[in-house]
């Protein structure tokens, strides 16, 4: 029976291929810590006539930040810093924040704290057609023309930067998408001590054997990075030569090492992160978090105030919250997905979709590498027919 719904799922995936859509994608089912499916479909490279495979490495873009999270999760039980702490404990710079609010900055009612960070409500904005979102815009411009003369930027000296741009909102007044996670990512370096590439592959990419993901790609391995397209209207699909949210090409290590948005991993490699977290941070008997830690990450910590803001009817899927740089579960009814009580995930720039229930085990991976692209009727698809092959497998 599940042949049937597997034939369904790679008709549809299929079908946005041949419309010129994507060029390529990769899709896998994580089942009690194993693959129970896994469909590969196109071209990495079209140009090379490269066929998308599961080893295939793609830029995760926001499909790094449940990475962040975790690690985030795994130093707050271990007591190496509270949520309710002010950021500028670790960035002082962060002490005296401004706030835009009718053309004026005014200054802000009280200190971001990390939970703001972790939950979207510090009022740090990513470029944007809004005042603040134009005013972090022409950081993220300045700094990306350096990136392509060959400046580089470090981490730390990216967002003591974004520090002097004004937020949207007062902290913790609404939810607005931005870079809170990459700030949070240099708290955790502060709080541990060692870059972020050294934090993730101690704590969980090598007890997890993720051997392709880091924020750039070996030179040995290049052959398996897919290329990065976007869509041209009367053109279709072309290589994307450009980057974006100040990321560099990723064929070296980069000083800004992004929380948010910078990790290249593969299908492979991320189904082990999704087991992980579907088992309730379980992996090969390992441990990485507690059950309590479980139902933590399950709650939503949104307030209905913060759904007023900017982005969260456009950004935020309809019957979800917010809560630790992941979406959750809160109406299954208006999610339009069947089955997707308890679920946590994000998804990423180029159409990268990442969804775990820790309930019933099941992870759902969805790769792509288009830029800007976002299609929600497909994905609820995709995710009603992946339930119908856990079903049945």
């Amino acid at each position: 029976m599940y042949k049937k719904y597997e034939s369904l799922l790679e008709k549809i995936i299929q079908a946005e291929i041949e419309k010129g859509e994507i060029a390529g994608a990769v899709i896998g089912l994580v089942k009690s810590g194993r693959f129970i499916y896994q469909g590969c479909f196109g071209y990495a490279d079209v140009e090379e006539k490269k066929p998308m495979e599961s080893a295939t490495l793609i830029r995760l873009y926001s499909m790094t930040k449940p990475v962040t999270a975790t690690l985030a999760m795994i130093f707050l039980e271990r007591g190496m810093f509270d949520i309710y702490e002010p950021v500028s404990k670790y960035l002082p710079e962060y002490k005296e924040m401004k706030v835009l609010e009718n053309g004026v900055e005014v200054p802000a009612e009280r200190e971001i704290l990390i939970k703001d960070l972790l939950n979207m409500t510090s009022g740090l904005v990513y470029p944007d057609d809004d005042s603040a979102g134009e005013k972090m815009g022409i950081l993220f411009d300045r700094i990306q023309e350096g990136i392509r003369q060959g400046r580089q930027i470090a981490g730390r000296e990216l967002i003591r930067l974004a520090a002097r741009v004004p937020l949207a909102h007062q902290p913790g007044e609404y939810w607005r998408y931005g870079i809170g996670c990459d700030v949070m990512g240099m708290v955790l370096e502060e709080i541990g001590g060692k870059k972020l590439s050294e934090l993730f592959a101690e704590e969980l990419l090598d007890p997890l054997e993720m051997g392709d993901t880091g924020f750039y790609v070996s030179k040995e391995k290049q052959k398996n990075f897919s290329a990065l397209y976007s869509y041209v209207e009367n053109n279709g699909l072309q290589v994307e030569r450009d980057r974006h949210l100040c990321l560099t090409d990723a064929l070296k290590p980069p000083l800004f090492e992004s929380a948010g948005a910078g990790l290249v991993s593969s299908l492979e490699d991320y189904g082990k992160f999704g087991a992980m977290l579907s088992q309730g941070g379980i992996w090969k008997g390992r441990r990485f978090f507690s059950e309590r830690m479980v139902a933590y990450l399950q709650k939503n910590q949104l307030k209905e105030r913060h759904f007023l803001g900017k982005d969260a009817e456009k950004i935020l899927l309809p019957g979800y919250g917010y809560a630790n740089f992941m979406r959750v579960c809160m109406e299954e009814a208006q999610s339009g997905i069947a089955g997707a009580s308890g679920e946590i995930g994000w998804d990423g720039w180029t159409g990268n979709h990442f969804a775990v229930n820790m309930r019933r085990e099941e992870a759902v991976i969805f790769m792509m590498q288009r830029c800007g692209y976002s299609n929600p009727f497909l994905i609820r698809k995709i995710r009603n027919i992946s339930n119908m092959i856990f079903e049945n497998k």
